[in-house]
């Protein structure tokens, strides 16, 4: 009896063996991803000495694993040589922002391997967190085009063909602005050698390379005396507001003549239509979760490991996005509804056209800006219209990320949020270096979906602001939220970066602040809000 009691005990510890590595092959076959994970490494860590060891140290693990389980019975069960065990664990991307932030993105095939990264014994891990795909709460179009309500649609969906047609229009016909062709007045202390066909570019089908080089470091800007206006006639109520001191709509917008020629704003959203008719030529994708690298390219690509439902209609580009990311670019640069009208514009797209976006996707973007802007051989900036809670683990990761890259001298603007409650609850509005913008109204009220608070630096028109969209060339759409106020700081920026003498995060945001007019908001939700409403600079009409 002792015997065969003994011969079953065996046979069911075999069974289960058998029936563990079994279900473990069958969940990696049925799914071609396992599980994704974002460790988090200490700042001394020599991550090209580290991984090696990571691996090695993964496979040891699950080896014992294996033998702990199958305790004698290894010689009766079949099991993964050496060469399958290395796959457990796969590193697919390495961080490393300006040596102040550094991190792995890795793929566990079975999830027991967690144990081991935060047992200890890896002194350079200082956390693991799950790289969690995100839903982002982006404002939508309005279906009329007199908006009586403030959009914030839940669920986030790409909008239709005939819809996003029915509510875009082809932009009104307007004279091309005088160009100014005073070097010195074009540059401002950066020289450039850029096509005619694509300024800030080396060519319309490579991948992104800046083509404006630095001439000082901290070179002088023009003088006033040699700085000229254009004037854009029957613009649109915001782009007015930015120019004019007191609230008068029918003024003309009055802007730097160089537009923010020479400066590269960095859109880190759902893609942008770089073929809308609003952006001339001047916008570019850069880089693309939906293909994980640099140049998206100018056709798309239907493999993507961010699944996006743009993907499925066959006339909506899934690297354009949702309409969200080029309508936050049309209001950054667009020839009509644009503030700084000749900026360059990079896509860097992080989220999928439903405004899903992950942990890794967000910190893969920001660190391919930072690649690019290494050198800093051109004034650069970065727009986020999109956040999440500080509650998060990914948006512990995401903060530090960004604060990394303002360390590294690249200005961050953010949306404040649409929640209606304090900024500094969210990630990037809450980050101290990080410049965040709130929402107003076209009568100077701030809008009651804006969030609030210290944690926001200025004041920014958002509600009912019309821009460039997904769909046909000359597609537009109306929108409202912080999301639209946010790019008209960035473009102000851009028309500021090339006369500043030190172009810090630190000085642009001195800039705006002094700049910003004071005192004309109402409706603020509490004290702590400033009452800072943006300002272009322009002295054609207005006192400084």
């Amino acid at each position: 009896m002792r015997i065969l009691a003994l011969c079953l005990a065996l046979m069911a510890c075999l069974a289960a063996t058998i029936s563990a590595t079994t279900t473990t092959t069958k969940t990696a076959t049925a799914s071609k991803h396992g599980s994704n994970y974002i460790v988090l490494l200490n700042q001394t860590t020599d991550i090209s000495d580290f991984v090696p060891r990571l691996i090695e140290g993964a496979v040891e693990f699950f080896h014992k694993l294996i033998k702990d389980v199958s305790n004698d019975l290894e010689d009766l069960i079949s099991r993964t040589n050496d060469d399958d065990d290395s796959k457990q664990l796969h590193v697919k991307r390495t961080f490393d922002i300006g040596g102040t932030f550094k991190a792995l993105d890795v793929e566990l095939m079975d999830d027991r391997l967690l144990e081991k990264l935060t047992s200890g014994a890896f002194s350079e891990i200082v956390s693991v967190i799950p790289d969690e795909e995100i839903q982002f709460d982006l404002p939508r179009p309005a279906k009329a085009v007199k908006v009586d309500k403030r959009y914030y649609i839940r669920p986030v969906r790409v909008p239709d063909a005939e819809p996003v047609y029915a509510n875009s229009e082809p932009s009104r016909r307007r004279s091309r602005p005088r160009r100014v062709t005073s070097s010195s007045v074009i540059t401002g202390g950066w020289s450039s050698s850029a096509s005619d066909a694509y300024p800030g570019w080396s060519s319309s089908e490579s991948p992104y390379v800046p083509t404006a080089t630095k001439s000082s470091p901290f070179a002088a800007g023009p003088t006033e005396a040699a700085i000229e206006y254009d004037e854009q006639e029957n613009a649109p109520w915001n782009l007015v507001r930015v120019s004019e001191r007191d609230l008068d709509a029918d003024q003309p917008y009055i802007y730097d003549a160089r537009g923010g020629h020479g400066v590269t704003v960095y859109v880190v959203d759902d893609g942008i239509a770089i073929h809308n008719t609003e952006f001339e030529g001047r916008a570019k994708r850069g880089w693309s979760a939906l293909t994980e690298g640099d140049n998206a390219g100018d056709k798309g690509n239907e493999t993507t490991t961010l699944a996006s439902s743009a993907s499925k209609k066959k006339h909506v580009d899934p690297l354009d996005g949702g309409g969200h990311g080029t309508h936050v670019a049309g209001l950054i640069g667009g020839k009509t509804y644009g503030v700084a009208k000749n900026v360059s514009l990079v896509s860097v797209q992080v989220l999928n056209a439903n405004g899903k976006g992950t942990v890794s996707s967000l910190l893969g973007g920001i660190q391919w800006i930072m690649e690019q802007e290494k050198n800093h051989t051109h004034p650069a900036l970065i727009n986020m219209s999109l956040g999440l809670s500080k509650k998060g683990d990914g948006a512990k990761a995401l903060a530090q990320v960004i604060d990394a890259a303002v360390k590294g001298g690249l200005p961050v603007i953010a949306a404040a949020g649409n929640s209606a409650s304090d900024a500094c609850d969210t990630t990037p509005a809450g980050s101290e270096r990080v410049y965040t913008v709130g929402s107003t109204d076209r009568d100077d009220e701030m809008d009651p979906y804006s969030s609030y608070g210290k944690c926001v630096n200025m004041l920014a028109p958002g509600f009912d602001i019309k821009s460039a969209y997904i769909g046909k060339k000359s597609a537009t759409a109306t929108m409202s939220g912080s999301s639209m106020a946010a790019p008209h700081v960035s473009g102000v920026a851009a028309l500021l970066l090339p006369d500043l003498k030190d172009p810090s995060p630190e000085a642009l945001y001195k800039a705006l602040d002094k700049l910003a007019t004071k005192g004309k908001v109402t409706n603020l939700p509490d004290k702590k809000t400033p009452n800072k409403l943006l300002f272009n600079g322009q002295h054609k009409t207005e006192k400084q």
